[in-house]
C-alpha cells in the first residue's frame, strides 16, 4: 500500500537515495516519489490517507467502514447478509480503486460470496 501513496513534490527531495553498484562505479541519485516502506512515518501516512479518503466518501456507511475497518492496510469487516457484505464489496473496490489502492487477498466464510469475487493472483498486482 505505501508505495501507492505520492508524496509531495516539495518532499521527493528529502527522500534521495544515493547507490553505486561497485566501488568504482560514479555515484547515481534517485528521488522517491513515494512513501517508503519501513520509514517511521509510513504506517501514519497510509493510515491519514485512508482516514481522508473516508472523510471525502458520500456514502456515510462506506465511509465509517474506510475510517473505522482498517488496521494500517489491513480491512477487517462484514455485513448481516451475503447481498450486503457483496454490496459493500462493490462500493469499497470502487472507492479504493479510484484513489489508487486495490484492495485484494479477499477472505469469507460464505462460499456465495466468494464466487462473486475476483480470482486474480498477487502477481497481477506487481507495480
Amino acid at each position: 500500500m505505501y508505495r501507492q501513496i505520492l508524496v509531495h513534490s516539495d518532499d521527493c527531495q528529502l527522500q534521495k537515495i544515493v547507490y553505486r553498484s561497485k566501488p568504482t562505479d560514479k555515484l547515481q541519485e534517485f528521488i522517491l516519489k513515494t512513501v517508503t516502506y519501513g520509514t517511521k512515518t509510513a504506517p501514519y501516512l497510509a493510515t491519514r490517507c485512508l482516514v481522508q479518503l473516508g472523510k471525502t466518501c458520500n456514502d456515510s456507511e462506506i465511509s465509517q467502514i474506510i475510517q473505522r475497518d482498517f488496521y494500517v492496510d489491513d480491512l477487517l469487516t462484514g455485513a448481516d447478509t451475503v447481498e450486503a457484505c457483496h454490496n459493500i464489496y462493490q462500493k469499497l473496490t470502487n472507492i479504493l480503486t479510484s484513489a489508487q489502492l486495490p484492495l485484494r487477498k479477499w477472505c469469507s466464510n460464505s462460499p456465495t460470496l466468494l464466487s462473486w469475487l475476483p480470482t486474480t493472483t498477487d502477481a497481477n498486482y506487481l507495480l
